[in-house]
């Protein structure tokens, strides 16, 4: 370091007086590297159980600290323990692990003899220096770590009480007091025993051995409880001998190749007895008015039909068996059907364009081999045809004349042929809307509006002239509701015009003689043009009037 004053220095003859500048000295300034803290990351564990011991890496980026920090050794300091009681044989290891590549990771090694959950509590530490001065840290953060060990479920089971259950056709509904025996959910171990059972029927499990009919709504109900008392309800109708299997199953899972789940079968022999073929709909079918010819279909339309008397294979064929209408209420509704098929018990028809209201439709039956003469009576069901919304329509002229100063106009009639859609919609009231545009601005005092019977109301401002376009639209209070419209499928426009009247500017001279004969020049604005006439013209024609008579020439 180099140290000077202000003070100077003076020369006296031949040499110098006083001194401004220091000895120079010197100073060592050492740069200390400070020990950082080691560094990891937890990695948390969801395995099976496993006999023996087994290792698992719990920590990985595990590192002494920066570049300059490689070669101190670390090591692991567990600072809390936690696991489900019994869960391990001995108190689980951890060390630090080393590759073959250097990479460095934390280790735990255990034996677990029962299911349950374990959280460590780690810190690691180095072997590098701990002078508090310099700010040494030679121990990492704490971190936790999960260890889940996850016992692997066993099926649950049971045995029937019968090999075969004996019931009539039409019997209702069957109770078995425990007749799921040897009920057993899987093992003696406690989150075996812990779990709840649920028994199930499918019908893509199920088997026809005798008998006409499938399997599929074989089963109106099917219960069994905790204690294996069996509630077991036949579809009406069904008769033959049947394989039931049932599905058992617990809520322990089927993680690491677990099962929940086993098969069990016994037979279900249903005696027959005489049935009789109906069929019926739950309330009425209700559509919209159609706006076009179209063929409309529901597969669904009745929505109960018992056909026990006829045989399974022609049911499903429909071989010589046949739907058909014996009476319709209100033909007038339809341009073609209803139609009902056999034996799906679905409804085509072709509506009558913008028709409502409702048809009472009988629907009988028919077939050979009908055991009951009371299969053959009609049932009436009933369609309901609601009416939809139609867009109203309107006309208006494409263009509207008029001249400036004309105050308020009404114009009945400007709108015609106002229709809120077909006759049935003629109690609706049609409003319409306007939407102005002009380049000229205050042209109208009042702005054009139109009553519901298509009168025009407007008023033009004083001394304004110009144009304005219309887009007129029209709307009706009849809804939207079933896809119906209240609005007009097209805006009209309309183009206004408002013609100026001629201004005079100047007239020369200004005095005149009363017996005539002087001739007048008269200078304005708008006497003819196409902007105040509306056509182009070589000439237009021009009346003058002076104190009220009338000018000759002009």
């Amino acid at each position: 370091v180099d140290m000077r004053d202000s003070g100077g220095v003076r020369k006296v003859g031949g040499g110098y007086v006083g001194e401004d500048r220091a000895d120079a000295m010197l100073f060592t300034l050492e740069v200390r590297s400070v020990n950082d803290p080691p560094t990891f990351r937890v990695v948390n564990h969801s395995m099976p159980l496993q006999d023996g011991n087994v290792s698992r890496t719990f920590a990985v980026e595990v590192s002494p600290g920066p570049p300059n920090e490689a070669k101190q050794n670390v090591s692991w300091v567990l600072q809390s323990y936690a696991a489900t009681e019994g869960m391990f044989e001995y108190v689980p290891e951890i060390s630090v692990n080393s590759s073959v590549e250097g990479t460095l990771t934390g280790e735990v090694v255990f034996s677990a003899v029962s299911s349950g959950i374990a959280e460590f509590t780690v810190k690691l530490v180095d072997d590098g220096p701990r002078i508090e001065l310099y700010g040494d840290v030679g121990e990492s953060q704490s971190q936790t770590f999960k260890l889940q060990i996850h016992a692997i479920n066993k099926p649950p089971s049971f045995v029937p009480l019968v090999d075969q259950l004996d019931v009539m056709e039409n019997h209702g509904s069957l109770i078995v007091e425990g007749f799921a025996a040897n009920i057993s959910k899987g093992g003696a171990e406690l989150f075996e025993q812990q779990q709840e059972l649920t028994y199930a029927v499918e019908d893509h499990l199920l088997q026809t051995l005798t008998g006409p009919w499938p399997t599929q709504g074989l089963l109106a109900g099917f219960d069994i409880n905790q204690d294996g008392d069996l509630n077991i309800t036949v579809a009406p109708h069904y008769y033959g001998t049947f394989l039931i299997t049932v599905q058992i199953s617990d809520n322990g899972g089927t993680d690491f190749g677990g099962m929940n789940s086993s098969l069990v079968t016994f037979r279900l022999n249903v005696s027959s007895v005489d049935g009789q073929p109906a069929f019926d709909r739950e309330g009425e079918l209700i559509v919209p008015e159609a706006m076009r010819e179209f063929q409309q279909s529901f597969s669904d339309f009745l929505t109960s039909i018992d056909l026990s008397a006829v045989p399974p294979p022609q049911r499903d064929h429909g071989r010589d068996y046949s739907f058909v209408v014996v009476e319709n209420s209100n033909p007038a509704l339809f341009l073609d059907g209803p139609h009902v098929s056999f034996p799906s018990g679905g409804i085509k028809f072709t509506l009558r364009p913008f028709a409502n209201g409702n048809a009472d439709i009988a629907l009988r039956l028919i077939g050979p081999d009908l055991r009951n003469a009371e299969a053959l009576t009609p049932v009436t069901v009933k369609i309901s045809v609601i009416p939809v919304n139609n867009a109203p329509t309107f006309i208006v002229p494409s263009e509207l004349l008029t001249v400036e100063d004309g105050g308020p106009q009404t114009i009945p009639g400007f709108v015609r042929d106002i229709r809120a859609g077909p006759a049935d919609e003629g109690w609706q009231t049609v409003y319409f809307s306007i939407q102005e545009s002009s380049e000229s601005p205050n042209l109208f005092a009042s702005p054009p509006i139109i009553s519901s019977d298509g009168t025009l109301h407007f008023a033009c401002a004083p001394g304004q002239h110009g144009s304005a376009e219309l887009l007129i639209s029209a709307e009706d209070d009849g809804g939207n509701e079933f896809g119906g419209s209240d609005v007009g499928v097209e805006q009209k426009m309309v183009r206004l015009q408002v013609y100026p009247l001629p201004r005079v500017v100047d007239v020369n001279p200004r005095v005149g003689s009363t017996l005539g004969g002087t001739l007048v020049t008269i200078k304005g604005m708008f006497f003819g043009s196409i902007y105040s006439r509306g056509v182009a013209a070589a000439e237009y024609p021009v009346t003058v009037d002076m104190g009220g008579l009338a000018c000759n020439n002009v």
